[in-house]
């Protein structure tokens, strides 16, 4: 059963929401700041193994982000809010969660969330994350991206040989099937999502609405 029964936009920003009545969740709507709607419970074992994690396992905030490669609003999301969030969550102060779930129209993003996941088998998801968002306009054209993941896995001292086999093995396009039935169950046909526990958090200005609303959360169970 889908967490989020349809799609739509608000504010200008393609966010998902629940069809309330059909899934017993609550809308909360603050006068400034994000709008909240807040899911049931079972929306944490939804995302039990997908993607990559940062920040204590038994962390009181889980902040999750569904995104993909090749969208213009992640690299956004990125740049303002989770390079902070991967920052808390080294800290200790929260546990950071970022799936990557392609849109279909987007053909190399399955791609580059591959070279996400191989470069986390050698302890360095992060670090190809930032070279992802920051080159998208180089491995987004062009004949092979697979050439320039293969740069950036040299330039972050990956073994090159393991991490290019890693990108053609049929365990990591199961994981990323995976994690895309993760966003089909919720839902969801728009990226970026963004989940505070189990609340959908969409901003309604700016991105940084969603770390004035994490900071209050961290300052709440403080």
């Amino acid at each position: 059963m889908r967490v989020i029964a349809r799609a739509l936009a608000a504010l200008g920003t393609p966010v998902l929401l629940a069809s309330l009545l059909a899934v017993g969740t609550a809308s909360i709507t603050r006068p400034s700041g994000p709008k909240l709607v807040v899911l049931g419970e079972h929306v944490h074992g939804l995302f039990e193994g997908a993607g990559v994690t940062a920040g204590p396992a038994e962390s009181e905030i889980v902040v999750r982000i569904v995104g993909d490669y090749e969208c213009a609003a992640c690299e956004r999301l990125e740049l303002e809010v989770g390079v902070r969030l991967r920052e808390w969550a080294r800290s200790g102060r929260i546990r950071y969660q970022l799936v990557q779930a392609p849109l279909r129209s987007h053909r190399r993003a399955p791609r580059a969330a591959a070279a996400f996941y191989c470069a986390d088998e050698q302890g360095h998801a992060w670090e190809m994350h930032r070279a992802l968002v920051a080159g998208r306009a180089d491995w987004g054209w062009g004949p092979d991206p697979r050439q320039a993941f293969a740069r950036y896995a040299r330039s972050l001292g990956l073994q090159e040989v393991p991490f290019l086999r890693c990108l053609d093995a049929s365990e990591t396009a199961i994981k990323g099937r995976r994690d895309r039935i993760v966003a089909s169950d919720l839902g969801i046909s728009s990226v970026p999502v963004i989940l505070v526990g189990s609340t959908l958090v969409e901003p309604t200005r700016s991105f940084a609405e969603v770390l004035t609303y994490v900071e209050q959360r961290i300052e709440a169970v403080s």
